[in-house]
């Protein structure tokens, strides 16, 4: 289909799911199989541009991330500073009731993110105004008022840093 609407961008999302080393998930060689086939195979892929995303580069097939003109380019996002952390943490405090100031709150927070990528610290946000309306800490005006206590009751649920990690609905 790509061929026939190029140039056109596909877009794998979590090629780990579908695209993992041969044996390892075996409903997944026939998927595997295909994209390999697709991408390299006799017919020609001008105008195509192909973007993966992964959580586990280390699951996709070698024969798929690692042979040259499969994906040219592997570009990691790693865990975030401190200094981001918090910014990014502040930022995404906007709009909530804080208890103080939300930009000593973000630096707090922060401090508790370590090793945290931009999407992960995402998550962990979300995760922690969740409990927050599960707690019901609202003001009269219905607004989420987030707090440190908030956070850190998130970060021991969640588990940061052990990699138990988060995900919508745990």
């Amino acid at each position: 289909m790509a061929r026939e609407l190029s140039p056109a961008i596909v877009f794998f999302e979590d090629l780990d799911l579908y695209a993992s080393t041969r044996g390892y998930d075996s409903s997944n060689d026939n998927t595997l199989g295909e994209i390999l086939v697709q991408i390299d195979g006799f017919i020609e892929n001008n105008d195509i541009f192909i973007i993966a995303t992964t959580n586990d580069i280390a699951a996709i097939e070698p024969a798929l991330k690692d042979r040259p003109s499969r994906f040219d380019y592997i570009v990691e996002f790693k865990p975030l500073n401190e200094k981001l952390r918090a910014k990014m943490l502040s930022h995404m405090m906007k709009g909530y009731q804080i208890k103080g100031d939300h930009l000593i709150l973000g630096k707090e927070v922060a401090k508790l993110s370590d090793k945290m990528t931009g999407a992960e610290l995402n998550e962990f946000f979300i995760s922690a105004v969740k409990m927050t309306i599960e707690k019901r800490s609202i003001d009269e005006e219905k607004r989420v008022i987030l707090s440190y206590d908030i956070f850190m009751e998130t970060k021991e649920k969640i588990g940061i840093n052990n990699k138990r990690l988060i995900g919508f609905g745990k």
